[in-house]
């Protein structure tokens, strides 16, 4: 899917890595923030032997679908 709008987010546990379109992967650990911009295909794998948590939340311009699937 494809998010068209912003999401922010916090690693609260774990660790996470976070791939998003035209840049390089990055490893998050418990205690980082992370943004990605609207428009942007991403993808984010636990990469912890445990479980990861993470806090989320998208800034969506209203009237505007939050998704669209990527062909």
């Amino acid at each position: 899917m494809l998010f068209r709008s912003e999401e922010v987010g916090y690693v609260a546990d774990g660790m996470l890595m976070l791939e998003v379109e035209g840049q390089p992967a990055k490893m998050l650990k418990a205690g980082e923030a992370f943004i990605v911009p609207a428009g942007k295909v991403h993808n984010a794998v636990n990469s912890d032997a445990g479980e990861s948590v993470v806090i989320a939340n998208y800034i969506v311009e209203k009237g505007k679908p939050l998704t669209t699937p990527v062909k």
